[in-house]
C-alpha cells in the first residue's frame, strides 16, 4: 500500500466520521432554492434520483438543483 493510498482511506475515514456525527445532531430534509415548498422540492428531488445513475458513485445530471437542508433534532 502506498503512503498515498494510506492518506486517501484515511481521508474518507474522517469524512464518513464527521458526517455520522453531523447526522445525529440534525436530519436531511428537501430545502427549495426559491422558497417553495417543502413538498415540490421532496418531488424535485424524487425526479433528480430518479434521473440518476449509480456505479462506484452516484451521478446526478443536474446536481445543483439537489438543494437540501440540516435540521436540528
Amino acid at each position: 500500500m502506498k503512503a498515498n493510498d494510506v492518506v486517501t482511506e484515511f481521508a474518507q475515514v474522517e469524512f464518513t466520521a464527521v458526517l455520522a456525527t453531523i447526522l445525529t445532531k440534525y436530519k436531511v430534509v428537501p430545502a427549495s432554492q426559491d422558497n417553495g415548498s417543502e413538498e415540490a422540492a421532496s418531488e424535485g428531488i424524487r425526479k433528480l434520483v430518479a434521473a440518476s445513475s449509480a456505479s462506484m458513485t452516484v451521478y446526478f445530471p443536474e446536481p445543483e438543483k439537489l438543494w437540501v437542508k440540516l435540521v436540528k433534532r
